[in-house]
């Protein structure tokens, strides 16, 4: 949910993380929380993940999850309580409406079918068993790209959108040939780039050279 404590995309689109980025940069202060029960968190630890995700394939028991929730309480990035109203005075909402979205979302579950987003039923899982967790989720950079204006000869451009006579730019020191979304569907974009960019710009450079 966002500070207002609404849902604002379906939650399994966090398994695509540049799609899950742009929904959570529209939010309020571009801040979410991730909620769940005592029984998710128990199905964690005793029958594993049910989404494999990078070096966690489906399966891996989450054994350090209580260790690091413990330590994020500590920092206050953590709200767990039996009560609904105190999670929504943590993060600063209304109670109603965090209670309106979770028992929508619950009702939900129960009919097998995400009527606002259309998640997937297996991961429908209720939250109806205490306590109950909220965790505070902000925006991170894996990585950045562009800044370099050039053009298909990996010449470097002006403001003006000129080349500048010997100059070429290549890798993800560059931008404008990457969308808005980047696409981890297709691996190794960044890096097939950064490699035919490099000899795009010496075959240029050698050229030009002559």
């Amino acid at each position: 949910v966002n500070k207002k404590c609404e849902r604002y995309i379906g939650e399994a689109t966090a398994f695509y993380w540049p799609e899950s980025g742009n929904a959570l940069n529209r939010q309020p202060d571009k801040i979410s929380y991730t909620l769940f029960d005592e029984k998710i968190k128990q199905s964690f630890l005793e029958e594993g993940l049910i989404k494999g995700v990078a070096r966690f394939p489906v399966g891996t028991k989450m054994s350090k999850l209580e260790e690091e929730l413990q330590h994020y309480l500590a920092k206050g990035a953590i709200k767990v309580s039996n009560s609904w109203t105190e999670i929504a005075n943590w993060i600063g909402a209304p109670p109603k409406v965090l209670k309106s979205t979770v028992s929508d979302y619950n009702s939900y579950c129960d009919q097998g079918y995400d009527r606002m987003f259309m998640k997937e039923r297996k991961f429908l899982q209720p939250l109806r068993t205490p306590p109950y967790y909220a965790l505070k989720c902000v925006q991170s950079f894996h990585g950045t790209i562009g800044g370099i204006k050039i053009n298909h000869r990996m010449q470097v451009l002006d403001q003006k959108g000129n080349p500048i006579p010997g100059l070429y730019g290549g890798g993800i020191d560059t931008g404008g040939w990457e969308s808005d979304t980047y696409c981890i569907t297709l691996s190794g974009s960044a890096f097939g780039f950064a490699l035919n960019s490099g000899r795009i710009a010496g075959e240029n450079a050698s050229t030009n050279s002559s």
